[in-house]
C-alpha cells in the first residue's frame, strides 16, 4: 500500500513538471513585494529568480514554502494559500502572524522585498468550480480569507455574470486584512456584495 501511494506522488510530482512553467521539487523566488495588509496579515509577492512563467493554479489551491534560515534550527516547510487569481507571472501568499509560529514571525519581521525563498508547485483540492451563471457565496474568518480573494479575483477576471457574495467574519477592523480593496471591487462590480461581522469592534 505504501509503494501505492508512493508511486502516486510521484505521478503527481512528475506531472506538474511537465505543465507549462512547472518545476519539481524547490525553485527559488524572489520576495518581489512585502506589504502590510493589516496589524497581522502581509503579503508577499513572489517572483521566480530565472524570470521564466510559473505554473498556474486553480484559486483556492496553496504554495508549500521552504525556509532556510539562521534563525531557525531545523529546515521549515509551511503552506500558505494563494491570494490573487493566476497570472503566469509570480504568485502572491498572504501570511498571518501567529504568537508563536517561528516562520510567520521570520516572514513578517526579517524577510524584506529582495530576499529568496524556495516554493514547492502550487497544489491543493480545495477550490472553486463554478460556470459564468452559478451564483457564489463565498464564506470566511480572520485569515481564511486568503484563498476566497484568490477565488474572487479570479471570478471578476473571467467576467462573472453571476450574483458573488462574500460573507465575512473577523475580530476587529484593525485585522480586517483588503478591506479598501474588497470595497474597490464593490464599487466596481454591481453583481459582487460583501457582508462583514467584527466580533469586537473599536468605538470608532
Amino acid at each position: 500500500l505504501a509503494d501505492i501511494f508512493i508511486g502516486r506522488e510521484r505521478e503527481i510530482y512528475q506531472e506538474k513538471a511537465n505543465q507549462s512553467g512547472g518545476w519539481q521539487g524547490t525553485r527559488t523566488f524572489i520576495i518581489k513585494e512585502k506589504r502590510a495588509e493589516s496589524e497581522l496579515i502581509t503579503s508577499f509577492l513572489l517572483t521566480p529568480e530565472d524570470g521564466k512563467p510559473v505554473l498556474t493554479f486553480l484559486p483556492g489551491q496553496y504554495l508549500s514554502i521552504k525556509l532556510v534560515h539562521p534563525e531557525l534550527e531545523h529546515h521549515e516547510i509551511r503552506q500558505y494559500s494563494l491570494s490573487d487569481a493566476p497570472n503566469g507571472r509570480d504568485y502572491r501568499i498572504s501570511v498571518k502572524r501567529e504568537p508563536q509560529g517561528q516562520v510567520s514571525n521570520l516572514l513578517h519581521d526579517r524577510l524584506q522585498a529582495g530576499d529568496k525563498i524556495e516554493v514547492m508547485p502550487p497544489t491543493g483540492d480545495f477550490y472553486l468550480k463554478a460556470d459564468g451563471k452559478t451564483p457564489v457565496v463565498l464564506l470566511s474568518a480572520g485569515v481564511g480569507l486568503t484563498p476566497m480573494l484568490s477565488m474572487l479575483n479570479q471570478l471578476l477576471a473571467s467576467d462573472h455574470q453571476a450574483d458573488i457574495t462574500w460573507l465575512h467574519a473577523c475580530e476587529h477592523g484593525r485585522v480586517h486584512a483588503f478591506r479598501e480593496d474588497i470595497r474597490s471591487k464593490i464599487s466596481q462590480h454591481t453583481n459582487l456584495v460583501s457582508r462583514v461581522w467584527y466580533r469586537e469592534p473599536a468605538e470608532s
